[in-house]
């Protein structure tokens, strides 16, 4: 579900086309729907909306009881397979007429009236936008599953509609500085004067997710709307919230003639956390002074709130494990909707946040299954009667660890979202608690998704639909924003910042060797529902084996975890151990000059992945651990066919930045155009359009010792095979006298290219520069070729296979 080396990379359509997505918007809502939302209904709703189920759908939403829970444990095909139906049906919710008003702004929720008619509610605030905003860039992004929920073109026209009704609000509303508080569905008017700035953080993270990832999909214009509304809300952000010595206010009312009144003191560690980072990271201070940033990190009511407790458990599982609690940073209630921050900003990547939000997950789900619940509890709405009524219930929550009195909490209901922060922190767990809550009463799935809330016992489902409920579980199953954010604050230069703040806030101190001292509990797996078995090592194993993984990892890579971490790397060294192969067969390897990694053991170096769904575990364990900051690197076995590759180096100048911009400031694109010109004389099938995935890995070149721009184009439409032995003697044929078809191609390219670089030619001043700045350096003693001539940038060292069977790659 969005795998981070895919989100890291660019992908672009050439087309010989002026547009590829020309097949035009799809349908309005019908004139049955449209009418019925003509007749506003009083009081709560928009109206009654007819949202008959999809043309061959019916009963197909009910599908949690297909899967087992094992398999979703055990099968990463079986678990992303769940995932997609989870967003497909979710995404029934995010339509027109549905979750989303005719003007593109969200409306809160919709109350079920029967199987194809729903009630909408009038009213919505800018966290659902949030929510919205996020989806609908993960779908622009076009990676990963997104687009199970939404298509691309949906995902267009709804942020069209959207960025419409922002510009309108902030017309008729100048006084707000494009800040929203609860408003109007159908008019986008508001509701009250008073501006929770808290939900407005997040409006404001997911604006600026919003607008990179359209830039990035070269929707220009589209991302500038939505960097407009952004840029109102940086300005006023200060002059309206900032209270002066570190305090900053919870919720404000602008007042006539530029006067604004404050409420309360926004300084909890949760979703207000999100509005004091975009004060911090985004906001015009003005007179103010940078420095009063560093005051808000330093109040001493925020930094009460950091507390942690130790939540006791019992059960004879854990009795046997050798724990007794598990301890966890404290909340209000302790309910999964103070997780929201993680959906947003790249918290996983901050190792004490990671560590304080995995030991919440452990205590919530250990807590869960020892209260037999098929779920997790959150604040959620529940049913308030037979004719379909509502109540919202903020009292949902843990004791131990909530700083509520105790008799105010209640655990007589689960949430829908409950699994949402465990699907960010272990998407297996996470997807197994899912299907436990929507298996919990058949009614919890419905033709527009899952339903907000169940009771404990599975005897009543609250039939509501609402973004709270649903959206944050489908965002969770995508990852979240966190690890593209994360590449577009490194981008803005905003992410050390982030991470500076963060480990200071949250950090905990050192011991004098490899990690921190762990926490109650905090070696646990997290838990399953009951009654599936949980077998636990003994507390004395699993420290051992915690500190033998994070020991190595030190010494190899540098890099300190905390215990909870170990977990991770235990799995994935258990797994690349039971996956041994033999040398010369097995399709992966660690390369031989690394045989110093962590997770090496005597006698094993290569591994054997038999089938997809055991490739598809092997990516998930290097994603993680890339994900904490320990990369494995492992070389594999080329296929006999595969999709077209080119490895571009180009060498040369002081500074890395020289390079890219001679490359991307001459004529937007030229070389990639060139590129695709000449495939297109030997593909001509492609012409409407073809797709290329371009990774970036520039750096400084060990071989060469200057700074080089490097990069790895994929052409996922053409397939080629393999070159067996064809260089350097038999040149474009492998040693049968077949033609090399991968070399044919790179050879062809460089022909073209060579051709287009002659004096009077588009590309002779592109390649001009280009040697220039190698300083017209020859690619090696005796070469006849310049370091950045055409036949040195297409490397074609890749394409050489020579098969041995003692080989190791």
């Amino acid at each position: 579900a969005g795998h981070a080396c895919y989100q890291r990379a660019a992908r672009t359509r050439v087309s010989s086309r002026s547009a590829v997505l020309a097949s035009g918007p799809p349908a309005r809502p019908s004139a049955a729907m449209a009418a019925e939302h003509a007749e506003r209904a009083s009081g709560d709703g928009l109206g009654c909306a007819l949202a008959p189920t999809p043309s061959g759908e019916n009963g197909s939403w009910q599908f949690a009881q297909g899967y087992s829970s094992e398999e979703l444990l055990r099968d990463p095909l079986r678990r992303r397979d769940f995932f997609r139906q989870v967003l497909h049906w979710e995404g029934r919710f995010m339509r027109f007429g549905v979750g989303v008003a005719d003007n593109g702004l969200t409306v809160d929720g919709a109350h079920i009236l029967g199987p194809e008619q729903l009630r909408l509610r009038g009213h919505s605030n800018p966290s659902k936008e949030a929510l919205h905003l996020a989806m609908l860039a993960l779908a622009v992004n076009n990676e990963g599953l997104a687009s199970e929920a939404m298509d691309l073109q949906e995902a267009r026209r709804q942020l069209e509609a959207k960025a419409t009704a922002l510009e309108a609000f902030r017309e008729a509303h100048r006084e707000y500085c494009g800040f929203m508080p609860w408003f109007d569905a159908a008019s986008g008017a508001p509701n009250e004067p008073c501006i929770d700035v808290r939900y407005n953080g997040m409006l404001a993270w997911s604006l600026y997710f919003a607008a990179r990832a359209l830039r990035e999909a070269g929707e220009e214009q589209l991302a500038a709307r939505f960097e407009a509304h952004l840029g109102e809300m940086r300005s006023g952000a200060v002059r309206l919230a900032y209270q002066g010595f570190g305090k900053v206010a919870k919720r404000v009312t602008p007042m006539p003639r530029g006067e604004v009144r404050r409420q309360s003191t926004c300084d909890d560690p949760f979703v207000g956390e999100l509005f004091c980072l975009f004060l911090d990271l985004l906001a015009d201070w003005g007179d103010v002074g940078a420095g009063a940033r560093e005051l808000i990190w330093a109040d001493d009511d925020r930094l009460r709130l950091l507390s942690t407790a130790e939540l006791p458990l019992d059960g004879q599982s854990l009795n046997d494990a050798g724990e007794t609690c598990i301890e966890a940073m404290m909340g209000y209630t302790f309910s999964v909707h103070e997780a929201w921050k993680h959906l947003f900003l790249p918290y996983y990547s901050i190792t004490a946040c990671r560590r304080r939000q995995h030991a919440a997950e452990k205590a919530r789900t250990w807590w869960a299954r020892g209260q037999g619940l098929p779920g997790m509890v959150g604040d959620c709405h529940i049913s308030a009667g037979d004719d379909g009524a509502t109540q919202h219930v903020t009292d949902f929550g843990i004791r131990g660890l909530s700083r509520c009195a105790p008799e105010r909490l209640r655990c007589d209901h689960i949430a829908a979202c409950g699994p949402f922060a465990l699907l960010l922190a272990e998407p297996a767990c996470g997807a197994v608690w899912l299907r436990s809550t929507l298996a919990a009463n058949r009614r919890m799935q419905t033709p527009w998704g899952m339903a907000e809330s169940c009771s404990a016992d599975g005897a009543e489902v609250c039939s509501l639909l609402t973004w709270d409920a649903k959206i944050t579980t489908a965002l969770s199953i995508l990852g979240g924003l966190g690890q593209t954010m994360r590449r577009y604050l490194e981008k803005d230069g905003l992410f050390e910042r982030f991470e500076s703040v963060l480990s200071r806030l949250y950090g905990d101190p050192w011991d004098a060797t490899y990690a921190w001292p762990a926490w109650p509990g905090e070696t646990l797996p997290f838990a399953l529902p009951a009654p599936l078995p949980m077998p636990i090592l003994p507390l004395k194993d699993r420290v051992t084996a915690a500190n033998v993984d994070l020991q190595f990892v030190h010494e190899n890579h540098n890099v300190r975890l905390t215990p909870g971490d170990a977990c991770l790397l235990h799995a994935a060294r258990t797994w690349l151990e039971e996956h041994a192969g033999k040398p010369g067969e097995a399709g992966y390897c660690y390369p031989v000059e690394d045989c110093d990694q962590w997770f090496a053991t005597d006698g094993i170096g290569h591994y054997e992945v038999n089938d997809e769904a055991s490739r598809e575990a092997l990516y998930e364990h290097l994603v993680r651990l890339w994900s904490i900051g320990t990369p494995v690197f492992l070389l594999a076995r080329q296929s006999p066919l595969y999709p077209l590759f080119f490895d571009i180096d180009i060498f040369g100048g002081n500074e890395l930045s020289d390079i890219e911009c001679i490359v991307r400031d001459h004529q937007p694109d030229w070389l990639l155009k060139a590129i695709v010109e000449a495939l297109w004389e030997i593909y001509p099938q492609f012409r409407d359009a073809l797709d290329v995935v371009v990774f970036g890995s520039s750096g400084i070149s060990k071989r060469k010792s200057l700074p080089t721009a490097s990069h790895h184009l994929v052409f996922p439409n053409i397939l080629v095979d393999r070159p067996i032995k064809c260089c350097p003697e038999q040149g474009t044929r492998c040693y049968d006298g077949q033609p090399a078809r991968h070399a044919v191609v790179r050879s062809h390219i460089v022909i073209r290219l060579t051709e287009e670089s002659q004096s009077g030619r588009p590309m002779h001043q592109l390649h001009t520069e280009l040697l220039r700045h190698c300083g017209w350096r020859l690619s090696g003693e005796g070469g006849h070729a310049f370091l950045n001539d055409w036949t040195e940038v297409f490397d074609e060292n890749p394409l050489w296979h020579e098969p041995c069977p003692k080989a190791a790659t």
